[in-house]
């Protein structure tokens, strides 16, 4: 895409200089700190929006079993804030997902605080599609749950991969693939890989599981998929979570993904917390 003021391009090696000269006013951008790792990622593609060689503004996407693309990494540089551009990026990567055969859907995941993020995916089309409350267990030792035994560990694959299937109803609204990500409920996700490192427990009647994989997002977390709003009341649930945690000394906390309907049921005391996350996004047709 190109104007008289503005190029769009996907962004090489060669962009960081100009990536780390942007006045964001952020004062340590991971996008910065990680663009090289960014780069060589398959999945990940960056791009920016230059005014001639001055890099204004920069976001890109990650895609998800070759047919969910997420919107992310969006920046201004304050200098140009407030003329349109991040809507204007945003616009040009949906544009260039469209004439990608097969992706299906295209979202984005902002806070219920940033409205800069908010406004320019309103003007964009894109409807909100489920909201996620992420909280942290630091301190087992105040939660109050129904006790009960560790559950039934689930072994093999395709096992795992049933109990996904056999999923009716989702509190969630999504499937919350990693911290940060959440994406549509499909089958497509549940790869061989995905499964093998992930541990699966379920409940003495079978009708709750639950899927606890490794995370890395800065700090180290135990990522666990919970699918239900009945976290206090499902016997042995939190001992499961605590048993699970006994096997990874690195990991900073738990992590659980809410809904908003159970977000009042989750503690300050034993739990930290982040501003809600907004799920935006809308089929490709």
């Amino acid at each position: 895409m190109e104007t008289e003021l503005v190029t769009l391009r996907k962004l090489t090696e060669n962009d960081y200089d100009a990536l780390r000269n942007m006045q964001t006013g952020l004062e340590d951008d991971y996008v910065v700190r990680i663009f090289h790792n960014l780069l060589e990622r398959e999945n990940n593609v960056m791009y920016g929006l230059f005014d001639k060689d001055q890099m204004i503004a920069v976001s890109g996407f990650t895609l998800f079993s070759s047919k969910f693309a997420m919107l992310g990494r969006l920046r201004t540089d304050i200098r140009y804030r407030g003329k349109g551009f991040g809507t204007e990026i945003l616009r040009a990567i949906i544009e260039e997902l469209r004439t990608i055969p097969s992706i299906e859907f295209v979202s984005a995941n902002t806070q219920l605080h940033n409205y800069s993020a908010r406004k320019a995916l309103t003007k964009l089309d894109l409807p909100h599609v489920t909201t996620l409350h992420p909280y942290i267990l630091k301190d087992p030792h105040f939660v109050k749950s129904t006790p009960g035994k560790v559950w039934d560990t689930v072994n093999t694959i395709e096992e795992k991969r049933n109990f996904l299937r056999s999923l009716r109803e989702n509190a969630l609204g999504a499937f919350p693939y990693e911290a940060y990500y959440p994406l549509p409920f499909d089958e497509s996700l549940f790869t061989d890989e995905y499964l093998k490192d992930g541990t699966f427990y379920v409940n003495s009647d079978r009708t709750r599981f639950l899927f606890c994989k490794v995370d890395q997002k800065g700090n180290l977390y135990l990522n666990s998929k919970y699918f239900w709003n009945d976290h206090f009341e499902q016997p042995g649930l939190f001992e499961t979570i605590q048993h699970e945690w006994s096997k990874h000394e690195d990991v900073y906390g738990v992590w659980i993904d809410v809904s908003s309907e159970a977000a009042h049921t989750f503690s300050s005391d034993a739990f930290e917390t982040q501003d809600p996350w907004l799920l935006y996004g809308f089929k490709l047709s």
